[in-house]
Formats: structure tokens, C-alpha cells, sequence
């Protein structure tokens, strides 16, 4: 997958494809049930969840915004390649700018302290075409200076009407801040720009695969190379683009999982069976490690009531990765599948081994919002830095993670490829 193709581009952060219920949200069981029946099936509501958090923000909104910017950036998707983008400010303000749009910092927040971060983000918006990138205009070069910068900046927004929180019927719509079509735009404050982000965003001749890998091994932040590559800072100065967000974010994360897997190919394997376990947020992790070439495997258990569970029962998905890598898309996980398998490469190159890896995700009802796949990367990076069990084979890491769930072992094996080979599939050795 290469960001420099748009129609790979296209095919990133559609989200997963589930045999079960629509994404979308029946607004007339919603009229019925007015968040208090919970007939969806969800522990809590997802619609006055959010709405709850908006009321008292909603009231102190403007049209004219002076404040810092974490720094913050939006490029949304619809309309492609007409897209609406703009810079971030603060509806109230906080004492930590930056915090608010850092998920690398929000592991142990709730759901609904999530909805508070999202919402104290006012987003404007204007029209512009992704092509604009290769030859910008002074405002979105004024944009692409404030995405660049380490710390927050200062702005003024001038909008065009106060700012409206939009709250969207669909299981897939995670918590956003208010918007407003932008009128226009200060860069007040002076941006700090890292020197490595100076030198690859300068680089009109690399590659974007390339920059965004120069600019996580130079030590920036996943989620700082997320807004780079969004902002049309990367790639050949002839093919630069404007990158959805949400595309951004998936296309980062398998750039930087796919160059963290051609380093882990050429160092030992490892010599035991390790099981991590971890737990947040309404999502379990199981993530067993053996002795094998690179492989990586991960399964979705989704609870009925659920974001995406079907039904009173459980609703698994798989996705696989031969040690070769795989050259299509994950589209039945979508970006949780990179987030989790950047997170399990990250440990592995930290322990200088490759793995056999398996992720075994579970998610009950609790999880009734989603909040984006930070929570998945999060999660997984938590689990890896835990001391592992240790097994003197598969069976008996089995044996110990399925209880642990609710999916039950023989669902998960009958899911899996690496699980139903390791388990069932007589190798050569085992004849001599």
C-alpha cells in the first residue's frame, strides 16, 4: 500500500466490514427510546452521552476565536477531492492545549472524558481541492507551518457563524468538536518546528512512504506524523496531496508497521511462548507471541449491544499477514488492524526478536462509542510493556488467555489461521 497512489488512498479508514448490523443508527428506535430504554442494546447512550457534554460548551461558543492550537488540523473525506479543512482552536480555555488533541496521553481517560477533550476543539472548515498541496497558497502554507510545529501556537479564527456540534446517527461517527466555515485565519504565535520534520518536508524528491518512515525513526510522534502526511507536507513535489484525516492516520500506521516488519525479518527468532493481557475502555487484549518467522494475525469478538456486536452473541473477524506481508487491504478491521500491529512491532523490535503473533480483541457492551483507533495502538502498547507470561507451549498460552474472555476458545481457534496451523498441522520436523 503506497500513499502516493490515490486510489490506495481511497481504499483507507472506511472502517470494517461486518456480517451483522448496519453502521447506521435507527433514528426512529431512537425516537422511541429517547436514551433512557437503552433498546439498542448498549450500556449507556451514545447519542446523550455526547450530548450531555456539548450543552454547557454550546453556550460558550463564538464566531471570533483567539487561543492557542495544540497544534490541530482537520481534512475531512467527503466530497473527495474536494475536501473541507481547517485549523483547530479552543472553545473554552485549558491549561494544556496540547493535551487535547495528544491521544498518546488519553490511555486511562473514560469514554465520555474523551467526548470533553474532542468537544474543546472547535474546528473550521473551508473547501479546498487536495491538489492545492503542490503549489499552496499563503493560507494553507500558514496551515502546514502550524501543523509542523512541536508545541501549541497561538491562532485567531474568524468564522462565518458560532460554531455547531453535529451529533451523527451512525455506529461508526466517533465524538468531534464543533465547526464553522472559516471566514479567516491568523497565525498569531511562532511555530517550533523539529529540525528532522524541516529537512523531510523540504525533501521534494523523497517519497511520502519514505518521510513519513524518516520522520518516526527521527523520534516524532506517530500521531504529530499522522498531521504531517494529512497536510500535504510529504511526498514528490509533484504528487503532494491533501490527506484525509482519517486516511492519514491508517496510511501512517501501516508505512511505519510495514518498516518496522522488513527490520524485524532480519533478526532471531524468538525462544518461547509469551502471552500480554490487557484491558481498556471495554476492550480486552490477549496477544500471544511464539517462536516463528514474522506473522501477524488479529481477531475482533464483538459483544451483541456492542458498537458492532450482532445479536446476543458474539461476532468475530480476522485478519492475517504471512510472513511475507500482505499486499491488500484489511478491509474487514480497517485502521484498528494497523494501529494493533504497529503497537506488537514496535515491542518485538525492542526485544530484537521476530514472532509468530497473535491478537485476540475482545469488546463487551461497555464500549458503546467509538473514540477512534488510538484506543486500539493504546491499548496494545500498554499490553507489550507489561511483563508476559511465559508458556512452555501454545496449548497452555491458550489455556490461560480464553477464560479470560467471553468469546471461548473453540471460537477463537475456528477464527484463526495461525492458531488452527499451530494447533492441527503436523510440520516436517515433527517426522524426524
Amino acid at each position: 500500500m503506497t500513499v502516493d497512489r490515490q486510489d490506495d488512498l481511497r481504499s483507507l479508514g472506511k472502517g470494517p466490514k461486518v456480517d451483522g448490523p448496519s453502521t447506521e443508527v435507527r433514528r426512529e428506535l431512537c425516537l422511541r427510546c429517547k436514551g433512557g430504554k437503552l433498546l439498542c442494546g448498549k450500556s449507556r447512550c451514545p447519542i446523550t452521552a455526547q450530548a450531555s457534554v456539548h450543552s454547557d460548551i454550546a453556550r460558550k461558543l463564538r464566531k471570533d476565536i483567539a487561543s492557542p492550537s495544540p497544534p490541530g488540523f482537520f481534512v475531512g473525506w467527503k466530497g473527495y477531492p474536494k475536501v473541507s479543512l481547517g485549523p483547530m482552536g479552543l472553545a473554552v480555555p485549558h491549561e494544556d492545549p496540547s493535551f487535547l488533541d495528544d491521544p498518546a496521553r488519553w490511555y486511562g481517560a473514560t469514554i465520555q472524558e474523551v467526548v470533553g477533550f474532542r468537544s474543546l476543539l472547535v474546528r473550521s472548515r473551508e473547501s479546498v481541492d487536495i491538489h492545492a498541496a503542490r503549489d499552496p497558497p499563503a493560507t494553507l502554507r500558514d496551515y502546514q507551518d502550524l501543523v509542523l510545529s512541536s508545541r501549541p501556537v497561538d491562532v485567531e479564527l474568524h468564522l462565518r457563524q458560532v460554531p455547531r456540534f453535529h451529533i451523527a446517527f451512525s455506529a461508526i461517527a466517533q465524538p468531534m468538536g464543533p465547526s464553522a466555515e472559516l471566514k479567516s485565519f491568523d497565525l498569531v504565535g511562532n511555530p517550533a518546528v523539529p529540525r528532522a520534520a524541516d529537512k523531510v518536508t523540504g525533501d521534494t524528491d523523497l517519497r511520502a512512504e519514505e518521510g513519513v518512515a524518516n520522520l518516526f525513526d527521527a523520534g516524532m510522534d506517530v500521531y504529530h506524523v499522522q498531521k504531517v502526511l494529512s497536510a500535504g507536507l510529504l511526498g514528490r513535489g509533484k504528487d503532494r496531496t491533501l490527506v484525509p484525516t482519517r486516511w492519514a492516520i491508517t496510511a501512517t500506521d501501516d508505512i511505519v508497521g510495514r518498516d518496522l516488519a522488513a527490520r524485524l525479518r532480519d533478526l532471531p527468532e524468538l525462544d518461547e511462548v509469551l502471552l500480554f493481557s490487557n484491558e481498556y475502555m471495554g476492550n480486552h487484549y490477549e496477544i500471544i507471541l511464539m517462536p516463528g518467522p514474522l506473522e501477524f494475525e488479529h481477531l475482533e469478538s464483538w459483544e451483541g449491544g456492542s458498537v458492532w456486536g450482532a445479536g446476543d452473541g458474539w461476532t468475530v473477524v480476522q485478519e492475517y499477514e504471512p510472513t511475507e506481508g500482505r499486499t491488500n487491504y484489511a478491509s474487514k478491521q480497517g485502521g484498528g488492524y494497523y494501529a494493533a500491529r504497529l503497537a506488537v512491532y514496535e515491542a518485538l523490535l525492542r526485544m530484537g526478536r521476530q514472532a509468530v503473533a497473535v491478537a485476540l480483541r475482545e469488546i463487551d457492551n461497555t464500549y458503546y462509542l467509538p473514540v477512534g483507533v488510538w484506543e486500539v495502538r493504546e491499548n496494545v502498547r500498554r499490553a507489550m510493556q507489561d511483563e508476559p507470561e511465559r508458556f512452555p507451549d501454545l496449548k497452555a498460552a491458550l489455556a490461560a488467555a480464553a477464560p479470560r474472555t467471553g468469546t471461548g476458545l473453540k471460537r477463537w481457534v475456528h477464527n484463526s489461521s495461525i492458531l488452527k496451523n499451530r494447533l492441527y498441522q503436523r510440520t516436517l520436523t515433527s517426522f524426524l
